[in-house]
């Protein structure tokens, strides 16, 4: 039998498709700062055409309208006997006609990361490593000292603390984990490893020696790189991965390790020790600002407050000092931590009165701090009274000041009166906050290299306030030289500002009354009328007529500032 040779089938072997073989990757990897915002998405909510609601004990309309997911205002457009004056009178057994279905917004959180070279000893940061074909595998990593001798030898480990307070040189995570949370755009991250982590270790000796020599490196700062594994389960098959890491050949490095990243000069993550804005509030600092408070309350919620700074971005000196001067004010010095009132006032909250240290009422404000910080606050009274205790006393306070008043943009703009307005409704108490503010000022952003040029010399012109009409009213009670509104110093200029910016915001046919209890001010008892409704007499008092009235007496007295 003849033997066949290759050149007898050379069309055979030119007509074989080329295997391709398909290796999963690690294609990159890099430090991140996380940004997380809230996002309004339309869905389907509400009651069926023509749907009855029987009201139960303890119902409020604002509690029906979240229960049915609508609003107060459309139940009072859609029952026939439901007023905007008789809203507060619901009986047990009455019957609700419900608004038909109406498209609700419903926030959804998103976080979105942004790369980052720089960041701080023991505050958390995040690891991003991006990959191809490996979801579902676990992946490693160790931040290691980089090119000059820092806090360690080059090329050792450091010691990490992880997201459950975890300390060692590792730490894993499931590629892709971040699809089991609730973030809208959890899918963007199916093929990443996201580590939340911080530079830090739990013996003070060791973190005092970090402190040392990151003070004596150059430029105060150190290099760091680092190291990736992606693998499966123990005693599971290896993966055969490509790494397309970054390192550094030739003089410094010498043989290229692929699966390091940023190990190159231009590339190094900077780790410096931190700044009076990203480091934990000392007991020390805190009794310069909150001066007559105890030092068991001060104990009691210090911790409550550095995890509330960094849990609802309070994460600047002068976001920090305004926070701390409200809250030291709301709740007396941190002595109150409940509602203050006799039985019948509180009862009349039926069970959802004022808690923490800036006092969270309503059922609607506890579920959705509940919900916020992944906590029962609902359910039970023991539950509610949660928030009267640390750390929940202060997270209360930092999930309203974030996340219901907006308040951190407000001391971005260092906006002491806006700020004030917004916590207290008008400017009780605007003397005292102004006390605490001084002092956090002169303790924090003094101290501060990136807030020290701001100051406290505060012009109500210049805040936001000033556009508020609301605001502008309460600026003229408050210092209204005649009128007995506690908490600021009684200035008829002041007053006049107030009172004169109302009437520049609204005109002549402007109906809002009785703000501030303004009905029961014996000034305004020539311009008070009466409406009977349903057999009741009810009393008001036009709040622009007010204005006009005092603009008016001011002006014609011989009352000096």
């Amino acid at each position: 039998m003849p033997t066949l040779k290759f050149k007898d089938f050379p069309n055979i072997f030119k007509s074989i498709t080329p295997l391709t073989i398909v290796r999963p990757k690690v294609t990159k990897a890099y430090f991140a700062e996380a940004t997380i915002e809230e996002v309004e998405i339309e869905s389907e909510s509400g009651a069926e055409d023509n749907e009855k609601y029987t009201v139960e004990s303890g119902d409020t309309l604002g509690a029906i309208a979240t229960k049915k997911g609508t609003t107060v205002a459309a139940i009072i457009e859609s029952d026939p006997v439901i007023t905007t004056a008789n809203q507060n009178s619901l009986s047990i057994g009455q019957e609700i006609t419900l608004p038909s279905t109406v498209p609700a917004k419903e926030k959804k959180k998103k976080i979105t990361f942004k790369k980052t070279d720089s960041g701080n000893l023991g505050k958390e940061i995040y690891v991003v490593v991006e990959t191809e074909l490996l979801q579902g595998k676990t992946m490693s990593i160790n931040i290691r000292q980089g090119k000059e001798k820092g806090i360690e030898e080059q090329d050792e480990n450091l010691m990490l603390k992880d997201d459950q307070d975890n300390y060692n040189t590792m730490v894993k995570t499931t590629i892709g984990g971040m699809c089991e949370t609730d973030y809208l755009n959890k899918d963007d991250f199916a093929d990443q490893a996201i580590f939340k982590i911080s530079i830090d270790s739990s013996d003070e000796e060791k973190k005092d020696a970090w402190i040392k020599s990151l003070n004596d490196a150059t430029d105060k700062k150190t290099l760091l790189y680092i190291l990736t594994d992606a693998h499966t389960l123990e005693g599971q098959t290896e993966l055969n991965i490509q790494y397309l890491g970054d390192t550094e050949e030739g003089e410094i490095r010498g043989e290229k390790i692929t699966n390091r990243w940023l190990d190159t000069d231009g590339q190094w993550f900077e780790l410096s020790e931190g700044d009076c804005c990203t480091m934990d509030i000392t007991k020390e600092q805190l009794e310069k600002i909150a001066t007559n408070a105890t030092s068991a309350n001060i104990d009691k919620y210090l911790d409550g407050f550095n995890e509330t700074f960094e849990l609802f971005d309070i994460n600047t000196c002068l976001r920090r000092v305004h926070f701390l001067a409200q809250v030291t004010h709301e709740s007396g010095s941190f002595f109150y931590n409940e509602e203050q009132g006799n039985e019948s006032y509180i009862a009349a909250y039926n069970g959802w009165h004022g808690r923490g240290l800036i006092q969270l009422t309503t059922e609607g404000n506890y579920t959705a701090f509940g919900i916020a910080i992944g906590e029962d606050v609902t359910s039970t009274a023991a539950n509610r009274d949660k928030l009267k205790d640390s750390p929940y006393a202060t997270h209360s306070a930092g999930w309203y000041w974030r996340d219901q008043a907006n308040l951190n943009s407000l001391a971005d703009e260092n906006d002491f009166i806006m700020i004030t307005r917004k916590v207290n409704g008008g400017f009780n108490g605007y003397n005292d906050r102004l006390k605490y503010l001084k002092k956090g000022f002169k303790e924090l952003i003094d101290k501060c290299s990136k807030d020290s040029e701001e100051d406290y010399d505060y012009e109500f012109s210049e805040s936001d306030a000033y556009d508020d009409k609301r605001a502008s009213f309460a600026w003229g009670l408050w210092h209204d030289p005649d009128l007995d509104k506690d908490g600021c110093t009684k200035s008829k200029e002041k007053a006049l500002e107030g009172y004169e910016r109302l009437i520049e915001l609204t005109d002549e046919n402007y109906s809002k009354t009785n703000w501030y209890k303004i009905k029961n001010i014996d000034e305004f008892s020539d311009i008070k009328y009466s409406v009977v409704k349903n057999g009741v007499t009810k009393y008001y008092v036009k709040v622009r007529e007010a204005a006009e009235s005092r603009i008016e007496a001011l002006n014609s007295s011989n009352t000096e500032d």
